[in-house]
């Protein structure tokens, strides 16, 4: 488990409050009942539940280890990207989303190898829709990333709490996601345009640090 910091500060007991309040949620039993939580990889909870180092890596996040921040992947498809983007979330203890069907199984050789040993500081979440994380996190803020969008990524006011939401590799996020959030949905210059798109690892931490530059004001 993370190392914690001593004492609360505001912010950290909205974290603390927030978190608790998902935690007797999910005591409850309230969860989509497709929802699976996994911690390191480990076979994935029984609908409904989550694991107890799970519970208590977002605890640990809730206690001021760093700000609250999602990164959600949609059907990713490349195995060793999900694990470079496990490893930053694990860095910055922004809680991993693997949205519907994916490309790959969770114990592919290439996604553990990817994740090297930070695999059990990862709080990783499966959703099978898009509604389903919704449901499961209402506060969140869900901000859209797409090559096909002119409106810069440093133009958000990044909050504590904020989803970032990325697509797949080969086709991005769904057209009617687009729509959905199109006041929300934002992209990154690629100055040249010989490319049609980043990485789906180097885009999410080019945003991911942003975010965190402005909530923490580096």
């Amino acid at each position: 488990m993370p190392r914690l910091r001593s004492g609360l500060c505001r912010t950290e007991s909205v974290h603390a409050a927030r978190l608790l309040r998902h935690v007797s949620i999910i005591g409850e039993s309230l969860l989509p009942t497709r929802l699976e939580s996994v911690s390191f990889m480990s076979e994935p909870a029984s609908a409904g539940h989550t694991t107890r180092k799970s519970l208590q890596s977002l605890l640990a996040s809730a206690c001021g280890v760093c700000p609250m921040l999602h990164v959600a992947l949609w059907e990713p498809e490349i195995p060793p990207n999900t694990g470079n983007i496990a490893r930053l979330c694990a860095a910055t203890g922004a809680v991993l989303h693997l949205i519907g069907r994916l490309g790959f199984r969770l114990d592919d050789n290439e996604l553990r190898r990817a994740g090297l040993d930070f695999w059990p500081e990862v709080q990783l979440v499966r959703h099978a829709s898009l509604r389903e994380l919704e449901a499961a996190w209402p506060d969140a803020r869900i901000l859209c990333f797409t090559a096909r969008c002119t409106v810069p990524y440093t133009q958000v006011a990044y909050q504590d709490g904020d989803c970032l939401l990325f697509g797949k590799e080969s086709v991005g996020l769904p057209p009617e996601v687009l729509a959905r959030f199109a006041d929300r949905t934002f992209g990154i210059p690629m100055l040249t345009g010989k490319v049609r798109s980043l990485n789906l690892a180097t885009a999410v931490g080019i945003v991911l640090y942003e975010a965190l530059r402005q909530i923490e004001g580096w």
